[in-house]
Order: C-alpha cells, then sequence, then structure tokens
C-alpha cells in the first residue's frame, strides 16, 4: 500500500492515475475525469498512525489497526458525541488526516490538466481551523508546522463525491444516499438525504453523481432527472462480484 505511507505518495499515485487519461485531453473542448468511489479511502493509512493499517491483510483487520493508532481522538470523539458507536468514532478521528489528502491532492490536479475532476472519498461536512485548541487535537504528529486542520461539524460521516473546476474550485458536493452493508455494518456511515441531490450546469451539458448504488435506486434516478441532469456520474467501488454467472 505504497500509495497510503504519506501525503506525498497519495498525491504521487493521484497524479499517476489522472495521468494515465492526460493523453486523451482535448484542446479544444472542455474535459472531464471521474475517478472511482471510495479513491480517497487509501489516505487512512498515511504515516506512523496508519502504518500498522498498511500490513493487514483485510479490511476489519485494518480498520481496528486504524482505530489503534487514533486512539487519543477516537477516545475524545466518544466523549464529544456520547451517542456514536467506536466504529464511527474511527471513522470521525481521521478527518484531518482524509480530508489533508483530499483537498490537498485533487484541486491542484484539476488546475494543472486544467480538467473538470470528480473524486470521493469518507468525509463528515468539514470546517478548516486554526484555533490552537483544534491544532493540539488534530495535527498529524509526523507534520511540523502545521497552521490549521480539518475538523468534523458534527457527528455524521458521509460517502462523498466532488467535482472541482479547471480553476481547482469545488463546483459540486453529493453525498451518497443508499448505503451498501459494508459502508452501514463496518463503516457505519450516515446515508445523506435525498432532498440534497442537485445537478450542475457546465460548459457540455448539465450533471450529477450518483455513486455507485445510487446509479440503481429509481426514487434516486428520477430526482437528477427531474433537476434535467443528460451526464450521470456514476464514481463506482464494488469489492465482490459485478455480475453472477448464469447457465
Amino acid at each position: 500500500m505504497g500509495a497510503g505511507e504519506s501525503y506525498e505518495a497519495f498525491e504521487a499515485e493521484m497524479r499517476r492515475v489522472v495521468g494515465l487519461a492526460a493523453p486523451n485531453f482535448s484542446d479544444e473542448h472542455d474535459d472531464l475525469v471521474v475517478l472511482g468511489e471510495d479513491i480517497g479511502l487509501m489516505a487512512a493509512f498515511i504515516g506512523s498512525r496508519g502504518e500498522l493499517a498498511r500490513q493487514a491483510d483485510d479490511a476489519e483487520s485494518a480498520f481496528l489497526a486504524v482505530a489503534a493508532g487514533y486512539e487519543s481522538l477516537l477516545t475524545e470523539m466518544l466523549d464529544r458525541y456520547p451517542g456514536i458507536t467506536v466504529n464511527r468514532a474511527v471513522t470521525l478521528a481521521i478527518t484531518d488526516t482524509m480530508a489533508r489528502a483530499f483537498f490537498g491532492t485533487f484541486p491542484a490536479l484539476a488546475r494543472e490538466h486544467g480538467v473538470y475532476l470528480s473524486a470521493c472519498s469518507f468525509l463528515p461536512r468539514v470546517r478548516e481551523s486554526s484555533d490552537p485548541a483544534d491544532l493540539a487535537l488534530w495535527a498529524d504528529p509526523d507534520l511540523t508546522g502545521v497552521d490549521s486542520v480539518w475538523v468534523p461539524e458534527d457527528e455524521n460521516v458521509y460517502n462523498v463525491c466532488m467535482v472541482w473546476d479547471p480553476d481547482g474550485q469545488e463546483v459540486l458536493t453529493t453525498r451518497k444516499v443508499n448505503l451498501t452493508p459494508l459502508e452501514i455494518d463496518l463503516l457505519q456511515l450516515t446515508p445523506a438525504p435525498l432532498s440534497e441531490v442537485s445537478g450542475l450546469e457546465l460548459p457540455f451539458g448539465r450533471i450529477g453523481i450518483a455513486i455507485s448504488l445510487d446509479a440503481f435506486i429509481p426514487s434516486y434516478m428520477q430526482v437528477l432527472h427531474d433537476d434535467g441532469v443528460v451526464i450521470v456520474l456514476q464514481n463506482d467501488a464494488n469489492p465482490g462480484a459485478w455480475v453472477a454467472y448464469q447457465e
């Protein structure tokens, strides 16, 4: 899991992935790059706090190892939000690491290539803070000179996909509404309300995002249809078989 060793390794891998599409970028038309669901997940294993998790053989073992690496923040989240589970506390505890890698990488790649870029991760609603108390609690111990950190606004964590424009500005954010058993049982993510879903007009048409399972739910797709969406981005990942064999 080399791409999860550091922020620099994460950025380098994402630059490599986007670079695979670069030969096909147009000089005459706007380009849209759509990366897979969960592509930001490997950031959970960054640094010394993720070292044990990088050595794990399966998802559950990795999750437990992440919990051990972020023990102090996990305890803080359980104290701050007494109604949450340990699993939710883990996904909250990694907020700054996940957001630092995510926002430190993808907007820059959109600017670098001059494209519209869509990428996804697991994140709460976040805000950037320079408060000394937040810095003391959230700053990555492997980094020096950190002057701001990303902190969760509440106890909810979502599967979220964003789109940045060629200037690196965030122009569309969509949170997954229909969660899979893995997202519910292990990660214990929060399903977003369908009422938040909307499209965005871009030079090549009105786009909307349907993250993985959302694209298979008629009520979800009806919202995009009613909003005038003509291009659906289906950022997707699947740990199992895509199709079943039939005689």
